[in-house]
Formats: C-alpha cells, sequence, structure tokens
C-alpha cells in the first residue's frame, strides 16, 4: 500500500490545501475475504490499514482534535449466548453537537449549516483511494507510489475524494466516518458507489 502526499493544487477543503492529505490506496488483493471464526480466547493482529488508521486517530486525539477522551466510558460484556457489549458514554451524550433535524431520506444538502466540507483539515486521517479509480492527480497510483501516464493523463476526469475522518464524538475507539465523495457536497443518500467503498473499507480491516 503506498501512503502519498500529492494531490494537486486545485483541491482545497475548508481552505486547505489538500495536497497534504494522506492517500492510502489499495487493489482488491488487499481485501481480506476469509477471517477467522470468534473465538473467547482468540487474539487477533492488526491489518495494515487497521495499523494505519488507529496510528492516525491516535495522534488526532494528542492533537486535541476531539470533544472528549475515552478514558471514563464503562464497559460491560452481558451475560449470555451472545455476549452484547454495553457502554455508558456519558460525554457524547453531554458533548455532541446537536444533530440537524432530518425531513426526508433525501435530505437537500445545506451550505449554511454543518456539513463535512466544514471539517477541519486535522480531522482527516487520509484519503481513501480504490486503484480501481483514477488517480487524483496526473498520474497512475501503484503501490509504488505515483507513476506518469502522459498518455492517458488529459483523458482522466478528476474526482471528488473519498475521505476517512474522525468522529469528533467518537462511541468506542477508533471510531471513523466514512465520506464519499466530499467535495460534491451531496445529500447523504446511500449510493453504489459509497455502498461498495464501504464494503471494501470494511474488508481492509
Amino acid at each position: 500500500r503506498t501512503m502519498a502526499a500529492s494531490l494537486g493544487n486545485d483541491r482545497v477543503l475548508n481552505g486547505y490545501n489538500s495536497e497534504e492529505i494522506y492517500r492510502y490506496t489499495y487493489t482488491s488483493e488487499d481485501l481480506v475475504l476469509q477471517s477467522s471464526p470468534w473465538k473467547k480466547t482468540m487474539t487477533f493482529s492488526h491489518s495494515k490499514f487497521d495499523e494505519e488508521l488507529c496510528r492516525r486517530w491516535d495522534a488526532a486525539m494528542d492533537a486535541g482534535m476531539f470533544r472528549y477522551r475515552l478514558d471514563s466510558v464503562q464497559t460491560r460484556i452481558l451475560p449470555g449466548h451472545w455476549r452484547f457489549v454495553a457502554q455508558l458514554n456519558v460525554k457524547r451524550a453531554q458533548e455532541r453537537r446537536a444533530p440537524q433535524s432530518i425531513i426526508g431520506m433525501n435530505h437537500p444538502f445545506d451550505p449554511n449549516r454543518f456539513n463535512f466540507t466544514k471539517i477541519k483539515p486535522g480531522e482527516i486521517l487520509f484519503e481513501l483511494c480504490p486503484h480501481r479509480d483514477p488517480s487524483p492527480d496526473n498520474g497512475t497510483t501503484t503501490h509504488n507510489g505515483p507513476t506518469t501516464d502522459e498518455g492517458t493523463a488529459s483523458k482522466r476526469v478528476k474526482k471528488s475524494p473519498h475521505v476517512v475522518i474522525i468522529n469528533v464524538s467518537p462511541l468506542e475507539y477508533g471510531n471513523v466516518l466514512m465520506v464519499p465523495f466530499l467535495q460534491d457536497c451531496l445529500p447523504q443518500v446511500l449510493t453504489e458507489e459509497a455502498l461498495l467503498l464501504s464494503i471494501e473499507m470494511t474488508l481492509l480491516s
């Protein structure tokens, strides 16, 4: 996987030059299609994606990007066959941003209210870049970084980035949000591409 920093000088987020946002590039070969069954005594190792995400999540916490820390969250495993996990997260109830009133499934985008183009740069962990997509810059992104492809660069259409950001009012350690097509300012409606990205992101873990 390649973490690269060059996104192009014409892409700006909330007055912030997005060339400083890291890109996490992956292919279908990186997806974990089979996993071991859950066992009480089993230990799990993090994937490369997990390690990158947690490292950047920890850095955002250390930088004070969250509304609160998770030091005092009370956790209990409930008795029973399924062993559900119950948590008491008082600070999320007290300190999270008040949710907007949603009037329907296709709630229109409102640039005057909170939306993800208004988040702070430090809330962005990285851009999620499937290798099936054209590179956001003028090169072809591979596992070895961007390479020049002048023959097809002029035919590419620059796409709005898919970004992984922190949940500033986290439910749990590593809680993040995946925002597809960030700069297109779309309603929060599930699309085929967003669903595909969500499945792939899950399979990277």
